[in-house]
């Protein structure tokens, strides 16, 4: 479950018995009971949304491969009925851990194991790339106001050999922080 900031919808998955590896994904409108079908997201990123809940994305491998391409689902929840489009993406990262929104919908960070990537989603296009060494180097990310992109260092095992502070092509700084 992936609560909205703001508003009624939220983002349901959950497995269905005698179905394998299915986990089917909906956005349900919690007052309304309205949702929209939004893939099969049991093996990938828990979802994002928007500061004001009125877009939603979620990343997801197409197969099982450790460097499958990945499937971007975005949710226009401002539409009646709300609409959902998906997109074939091509990062060479790696699996998506984690996905952010920017307050305002319109760029999307991808934490993979090996890089980070920012997106412009309309339409979907990388903008700007930080590869990590080592592998697994950031544990979380979040847009930090305006264009910059924080990510936060994972703790313990190899060291990371990032600086303190990265600039990323048309998106800004990346501060690098220690998160445990």
């Amino acid at each position: 479950v992936a609560l909205v900031p703001r508003g009624p919808w939220t983002w349901l998955c959950g497995s269905v018995s005698g179905r394998g590896r299915y986990v089917p994904s909906f956005v349900l409108d919690t007052t309304s009971g309205a949702f929209v079908r939004a893939g099969t997201f049991g093996w990938g990123t828990r979802p994002a949304f928007t500061s004001d809940g009125g877009r939603a994305a979620g990343v997801q491998p197409t197969n099982f491969e450790p460097h499958a391409p990945l499937t971007l689902s975005l949710v226009d929840l401002t539409e009646k009925p709300p609409r959902m489009t998906t997109h074939q993406l091509s990062l060479s990262g790696g699996w998506a851990r984690a996905v952010v929104l920017s307050p305002d919908g319109t760029r999307l960070a991808v934490l993979q194991r090996e890089a980070v990537t920012v997106l412009s989603l309309d339409p979907p296009r990388s903008i700007a790339a930080l590869s990590l060494s080592p592998p697994d180097a950031v544990r979380q990310i979040h847009f930090a106001g305006g264009d910059r992109l924080r990510a936060y260092r994972r703790l313990g095992g190899a060291a990371s050999t990032l600086p303190g502070e990265v600039e990323i092509l048309g998106v800004g700084t990346v501060r690098m922080k220690d998160y445990t």
